[in-house]
């Protein structure tokens, strides 16, 4: 028996907007009205998330981006899932995003 397929994940295009700046991402939480300022790893997982893709897409792109270990790539994908689940600012794409049509 296969294990169930990961779930793609997403960025809420109703709740977020952002711009690039070099290695840096500024981000505006609509929802909180927040500003989130987003550092190069972060912004590499932002980026991913922005196209969609899965929990290992994400830390596949860690690895390739930055000499770092799986374990510490894991963990660092996780904690920006759960900070990003808190905000509300992913969805998986099987779930509805207002902001898409």
């Amino acid at each position: 028996m296969s294990e169930p397929a990961e779930p793609r994940l997403r960025l809420r295009s109703d709740r977020v907007s952002a711009r690039t700046f070099e290695d840096e991402t500024l981000a505006i939480d609509f929802h909180n009205s927040v500003y989130l300022s987003l550092n190069r790893a972060a912004t590499v997982l932002w980026n991913k998330l922005q196209q969609g893709t899965t929990r290992s897409g994400l830390i596949s792109a860690l690895l390739d981006e930055f000499d770092v270990s799986r374990d510490t790539a894991a963990g660092d994908v996780d904690a920006f899932l759960a900070e990003a689940r808190a905000r509300g600012l992913i969805v998986a794409e099987d779930e509805r995003d207002p902001g898409r049509r």
